[in-house]
């Protein structure tokens, strides 16, 4: 993977994060607990079982499940999923990167394979 492919990965996962918080109905700083709120009321709203018949309703119900579960992995996970073993992920951590936002995964990535 090179510097493009993974500036297209970050833009892109950028793009899907802001389009979460939007069907969600979410400022994009949010936090988990507004998120989870979010997602309940909301899914309370567009349950598919208010109305069986309703396709439109059952779209957008999983639309709002696959945001929410897209936000809230994206939170657990630091956003971006190490490769390795758990001992290079600590020793990074402690370096000179930050590993919770998408610009220390790029320069602890670029430093790593370039």
């Amino acid at each position: 993977m090179d510097d493009k492919d993974y500036s297209k990965l970050l833009k892109e996962k950028i793009r899907l994060r802001k389009l979460a918080f939007k069907i969600l109905e979410l400022p994009e700083e949010s936090s988990i607990e507004l998120i989870r709120k979010a997602y309940v009321r909301l899914a309370m709203k567009y349950h598919p079982d208010k109305k069986p018949e309703d396709k439109e309703l059952e779209k957008q119900f999983k639309n709002i499940q696959n945001a929410y579960e897209f936000l809230i992995s994206d939170k657990n996970r630091g956003r971006i999923k190490l490769e390795g073993n758990v001992e290079d992920k600590a020793r990074v951590k402690t370096a000179r990167y930050n590993l919770d936002n998408e610009w220390g995964y790029y320069l602890w990535w670029k430093d790593k394979f370039h």
